[in-house]
């Protein structure tokens, strides 16, 4: 028990070890805590971004989803801060580049960080205090787990209704098929581990857990003792562990949480069949999930682990990989899914399955990987070309300064700390990956054998079954009604009141305003705090090429070049731009290249690169609204000692693209279509913006045509007529990919070092002679000039899909960032978002989100709300938000808090591939540093009087001209619009129209 006093002390920390790498800049010392016996691990580095992480151990012992409803409760208020959401607080009114909290499989982590000092400590203040002393009332439980009411309200006959944030969050998640197959094979492999629940929460156990033992959950593993506490970035020691040991005093040292017992292994292979939901019209046909997974070792070293990640990459790490090449080749289905290698705590994994499948291929599946494997065990088939490919890509995750660095730098960190391994192995990563290598060869056979012993001579093998069903959905639905009218049937008059009482008392505190004093009381920069000019990208302009303009960013990357090569797609065609966004996009870069096939181009793509795409970047110029920015980026990553070889690759798939395989052309237009119907319940909002936001503006319109809805629909043309005659789509992109390359200037944005920056320059003399000259005008209507936005009445749709909760969305014109106003509409919808449409939707709606995204570059707004029990109670909120803003009587202090909110994104820290990406987009939009400043400045300069005109100017307007896109099951669009006669809903099926 943790109930006696601290000990007595000389000192507050005691060090235990170092480690220190000079390459990296970095200095960690781990410390223990000797008051309360907290580990603690200091990574001093020259980065301004700090970042604080404070892992528990948190093993779950059934499927209530305890920990995961713990996650959401300790950030609603704590004993310093007894506000209702300081989490949402200091999101609105911080510079915070990261703040969130995550559940995993045996751990929760609450990490926040900040490249501004004073804002760090802010930060960290509120979460530790959170962590250690939250409030977790009753109203906690209710509101982000899970309570009873009656409907109607006040009814105590009514129908009861159960309500609840992270339950409808997971009722979300197990309508998604990857969601119930991960499920299932974590259920399945580890049947007699803590691993088989389901710390995230099973919808129909969650109704189980009681809030008595919510408040013992915590009490027992969100102690000093159970923590494990990251530091990292330029904050001195003697500047932040004096602000540690303030708040760990007074906790005396308990003993952790134990690691958990390893799964027994199987003495034979096992099979497990689940179901999934999909719509009553769907035909289930070729929608089975088959997996293969192997429970391959219980505590491996790091040189093991690494191992398997490296056989990972090389079995099925890229297209041509031997394993994924088999499975697709044999058609038994549409894409891989569930193909990884992972650790659960000490229990390492290996995973590979296939979607877009039948039930009864299971054995066929089996047989190919197994053979495939056996294959490949073989002494002398892995060749060295290859191995050395995998452990190129693996030494990008310890070489890439990304964005969101500090975290992966914890998260690395964590992989060894919390299985209690040295912490230090990940940040010394290269060391592991170089012994790798010296034992690879050391040992000729060193894949072989372990496929062998991992693999096919390992009898912990499970196979996973998924199977669609056209009735599960239904059948949940009315398994819940029953059973709450059998509770409602047990329920006394007493306990009907105090359900009442309950559901009263949450609806108080929802609805009770906070003191503006507890408001104040927490801690905050001030406006004056904030630079007053954004910081600027260290970019010069080199127009020293033919054809082309390099942007060139004078940033550290340690070792990695980042390109992104673009092409001006604004004269073509609104059909072609479709092709270009959906087709082109997805299979020009999996296909073969300059004669040679699609699994040689695929492997120097993995053995050259770190990574390669294509995205279109629609936009308009900051100096004129009317003018649409389109163009097709290319961008790619690669190490110095792959210079030459990835820009001979480059050159290849830019200028020779083949798309002769009609087998291989074929299979990604299925892999593309299997891709957007699993995105459809995990990603709704992607498919309902485009659509409600089409009448807006004429890059809108235009983006509806493409994207969303219309990309699904096109990846579905094109499969099924691709099978009738291939050659109208091969023609087709051959001829764009030529257009492409002709398409108006070049324009490049390159961070690297200066001897890469030299073989990019001779490589683009050669190609610069491929260019073909310029296109004959084209007589049709370009997708710059095509008007694709609706005529005058705002859309109005309602998507049909197989899922349990809602996605609604509210499209509103607004003004374009060049205008005045735009900075002032920024400052006001950031507020509106987290003190009103954030409040309704999700703590008084139980959604798992919703709020407000101002898009002013292409003059829309976006209110939504995902994962959402409820429609018409959210459409009303939506309707509401302008009575609110004419209502509503901000201070300055609330203006800044909101300037703090939105000037956020314009001042974290310049990493190299984000930094590649944005001077890029500043250059072709128009918008100058000199731009930017006076709007950094309108928003320093923002007061209560202006923003609340500016969105009187605006929002009554744009609200009034508002669009609208609910994706929802069937049933419920059906009875939303049979019942509420001013929303005329066109429905159509996502899936299956």
């Amino acid at each position: 028990m943790c109930d006696s006093p601290p000990p007595k002390r000389n000192q507050p920390f005691v060090r235990q070890s170092n480690y220190q790498d000079a390459d990296q800049g970095l200095d960690a010392t781990l410390y223990r805590h000797s008051a309360s016996g907290a580990q603690v691990l200091d990574v001093q580095s020259a980065d301004h971004e700090n970042l604080l992480s404070i892992l528990f151990r948190t093993p779950p012992t059934d499927n209530t989803g305890l920990p995961h409803i713990l996650e959401h409760a300790v950030l609603g208020g704590s004993r310093k801060y007894p506000v209702k959401d300081p989490f949402f607080h200091m999101l609105k009114m911080s510079l915070a580049t990261f703040l969130n909290a995550m559940t995993g499989p045996d751990y929760t982590i609450y990490p926040c960080a900040s490249n501004v000092a004073a804002d760090f400590f802010n930060l960290a203040d509120v979460y530790l205090d959170a962590v250690f002393h939250p409030l977790l009332n009753p109203t906690h439980f209710g509101q982000e787990g899970y309570h009873f009411a009656f409907d109607p309200s006040g009814d105590l006959d009514g129908r009861l209704v159960v309500k609840g944030i992270v339950y409808n969050e997971m009722r979300g998640a197990y309508s998604s098929a990857n969601e119930c197959m991960q499920r299932a094979i974590e259920r399945g492999l580890f049947p007699n581990s803590l691993y088989r629940h389901d710390a995230g929460g099973d919808p129909d156990r969650i109704l189980d857990l009681q809030y008595e033992d919510f408040v013992a959950f915590h009490r027992r593993y969100y102690h000093p003792s159970n923590a494990l506490i990251v530091h990292y970035g330029n904050i001195p020691p003697e500047s932040w562990m004096p602000f540690l040991d303030a708040r760990l005093t007074g906790f005396a040292p308990c003993e952790p949480a134990p690691m958990p017992a390893p799964q027994p292994i199987w003495t034979e292979p096992r099979t497990t069949t689940d179901s999934y939901p999909v719509g009553m019209d769907d035909s289930p046909r070729q929608r089975s999930y088959l997996a293969i997974s192997w429970l391959t070792m219980h505590h491996p070293s790091p040189l093991e682990l690494m191992a398997q990640e490296a056989l990972f990459l090389i079995l099925t790490g890229h297209d041509g990989a031997p394993l994924r090449r088999a499975l697709i080749d044999s058609k038994l289905g549409h894409d891989l899914t569930h193909t990884y290698a992972h650790a659960f705590g000490r229990e390492l994994t290996f995973h590979v399955g296939i979607k877009g499948s039948e039930a009864e291929h299971r054995q066929a599946f089996e047989q190919l990987v197994l053979s495939t494997l056996a294959s490949l065990a073989e002494p002398g088939t892995i060749d060295q070309e290859t191995i050395e490919m995998a452990l190129t890509r693996l030494g990008y995750i310890f070489q890439e300064i990304n964005e969101g660095f500090p975290l992966k730098l914890a998260s690395q960190i964590y992989d060894s700390w919390t299985i209690g391994d040295d912490p230090f192995v990940w940040l010394n990563g290269r060391a592991v990956l170089n012994e790798l290598r010296r034992q690879i060869q050391r040992e000729p056979d060193f894949f072989g054998r372990r496929i062998r012993a991992w693999l096919l001579e390992n009898p912990h093998r499970l196979t996973s079954i998924l199977q669609p069903d056209t009735q599960q959905s239904t059948r949940k639905q009315a398994e819940l009604d029953a059973g709450l009218q059998r509770r409602k049937e047990r329920l006394t008059t007493a306990d009907r009141q105090r359900i009442q009482k309950e559901a009263d008392e949450l609806a108080e505190f929802q609805h009770r305003r906070e003191p503006v004093s507890a408001i104040e009381n927490l801690p905050r920069l001030q406006t004056r705090d904030l630079p007053e000019q954004p910081p600027l990208i260290p970019t010069t302009l080199d127009r020293g090429f033919d054809h082309l303009t390099v942007l060139r960013q004078d940033i550290p990357t340690n070792g990695v070049n980042y390109l992104a090569l673009t092409m001006d797609v604004s004269s073509l065609s609104a059909a072609e731009l479709r092709l270009a966004h959906t087709i082109f996009t997805h299979v020009s870069l999996r296909m073969g290249a300059a004669d040679q096939d699609y699994a040689a181009t695929a492997r120097r793509i993995a053995a050259h690169t770190g990574d390669i795409r294509y995205e279109l970047l629609p936009s308009t110029s900051f100096q004129d609204p009317n003018r649409q920015v389109l163009r097709m980026v290319l961008r790619t990553k690669f190490l110095d000692i792959q210079s030459e070889p990835a820009l001979d690759l480059l050159r290849d798939l830019v200028f020779a693209p083949d798309f002769n395989d009609t087998g291989r052309l074929m299979n990604l237009l299925t892999q593309l279509r299997e891709q957007h119907h699993s995105q459809v319940v995990e990603n709704a909002l992607s498919y309902a913006m485009p659509l409600a936001a089409r009448h807006t503006s004429r890059l809108n319109g235009l983006l509806n045509h493409i994207s969303g809805l219309a990309e699904l629909r096109q990846a579905e043309d094109w499969h099924e007529r691709f099978a009738d005659d291939p050659s109208v789509l091969q023609q087709n992109l051959q001829t764009l990919s030529k257009k492409l390359t002709g398409s108006g200037p070049w324009i490049a944005s390159f961070t690297g070092s200066d001897q890469t920056y030299d073989h990019f320059r001779t490589a683009w003399h050669g190609w610069s002679t491929r260019i073909p000259a310029k296109m004959a005008p084209q007589h049709h209507e370009t997708a710059t000039d095509a008007g694709h936005a609706a005529a005058s009445t705002p859309p109005r749709h309602g998507l049909a899909a197989p899922m349990d909760v809602a996605f609604n969305v509210m499209s509103l014109p607004l003004p374009h960032d060049s205008q005045h106003d735009s900075a002032l509409i920024k400052i006001g919808t950031h507020l509106l978002s987290f003190d009103y449409l954030l409040d309704e939707i999700r703590f008084k709606g139980s959604a798992y989100g919703g709020g407000c995204t101002y898009r002013p570059d292409r003059k829309v707004a976006f209110l939504y709300s995902y994962r959402d029990p409820e429609i018409s109670r959210t459409l009303n909120v939506f309707q509401g938000l302008s009575a609110v803003a004419q209502n509503v009587s901000w201070q300055q202090a609330d203006i800044d808090r909101g300037i703090l909110g939105v000037v956020r994104n314009n001042l974290r820290p310049i990493r190299p591939a984000s930094a590649t990406r944005t001077a890029l987009v500043r250059h072709v939009r128009h918008l100058s540093d000199e731009a930017r400043n006076a709007y950094h400045e309108r928003l320093l300069s923002a007061t209560p009087k202006t923003v609340k005109r500016a969105l009187a100017d605006h929002l009554d307007a744009g609200l009034a001209n508002a669009g609208l896109c609910i994706v929802a099951n069937r049933e419920r669009l059906t009875h939303l619009a049979q019942t509420d006669g001013a929303i005329r809903l066109q429905i159509e099926n996502i899936l299956g129209h």
